[in-house]
């Protein structure tokens, strides 16, 4: 078993950086599918005492780094499951094209798609690590009755101050594409207060990390779960052969005893 696992590995050293690009699209998918699975139940994340929202918004990302780990894992097995079967065709004399080999399983095919699909958060993410502050008073509309004093000498460049706004900068890009893979996690450091979000932000560099590091984690353990299945259909074999065994050996008994002993030479 440990040959077999071997072989695919071999066979696909030399090719699989070129087949890592649809996987690191399916990681940065998985990711997106966070954003718009937290705005969609957003609603429901929001409701209910505090506990309730940040048990529930906790499980939802867990279970989406489950369904991920799920994905890679299936995807290394597929992987698995093709190397052997080209190692098979190797053994035999063939010769597989590029393609076929680039598609067998390598453990760096994982690693390298997870870390492409990463990319972009994660240096999203490392922007606003670096640049977020602790969260302050921002300056409010006045009150419409205020308009009359806005016009007078003496206050009026003093009111004027309240109604300078920000304008959209860096910051506001990268945290609208950071929380966009920790909307679950954002929605819980939200009903938490501003130095959860503080600290959400801070550590967002890590924590975008984890569906790519789940999907990884699923892609390594491919060959385990290409084990698995090929013992259970090896088990399943020979539970069909003994059934038949047992089958032939009542018929021969049967037709023995209605025959005598010697009548099935």
């Amino acid at each position: 078993m440990a040959q077999q696992s071997s072989e695919p590995v071999g066979l696909a050293a030399q090719h699989w950086l070129g087949t890592v690009w649809m996987p690191a699209l399916r990681v940065c998918g998985y990711v997106l599918m966070t954003g718009a699975l937290a705005m969609l139940l957003g609603g429901v994340l929001l409701l209910g005492p505090l506990w309730l929202r940040v048990v529930t918004g906790i499980a939802m990302f867990l279970a989406i780094a489950v369904l991920v780990y799920v994905g890679g894992r299936a995807q290394g097995q597929r992987d698995q499951a093709h190397g052997e079967l080209m190692a098979c065709r190797v053994a035999e004399g063939a010769e597989p094209s590029r393609q076929e080999l680039a598609t067998c399983y390598h453990p760096l095919k994982g690693l390298t798609a997870a870390a492409i699909g990463a990319l972009p958060w994660f240096v999203a993410a490392v922007m606003l690590a670096v640049l977020a502050k602790p969260y302050t008073y921002q300056l409010q509309d006045l009150p419409t009755w205020l308009d009359y004093y806005r016009t007078r000498a003496d206050i009026g460049d003093a009111l004027a101050y309240y109604l300078v706004k920000p304008g959209w900068g860096v910051l506001d890009t990268v945290r609208v594409i950071t929380r966009t893979a920790l909307m679950p996690l954002a929605n819980i450091a939200t009903s938490l207060g501003n130095q959860a979000v503080y600290w959400l932000e801070k550590l967002s560099p890590l924590l975008v990390l984890t569906l790519p590091a789940a999907y990884a984690a699923g892609y390594l353990r491919g060959p385990a779960l290409q084990r698995r299945i090929q013992a259970y259909h090896q088990q399943a074999k020979q539970k069909q052969l003994r059934r038949v065994a047992r089958k032939q050996k009542k018929e021969r008994d049967k037709f023995q005893r209605e025959n005598g002993p010697g009548s099935l030479n």
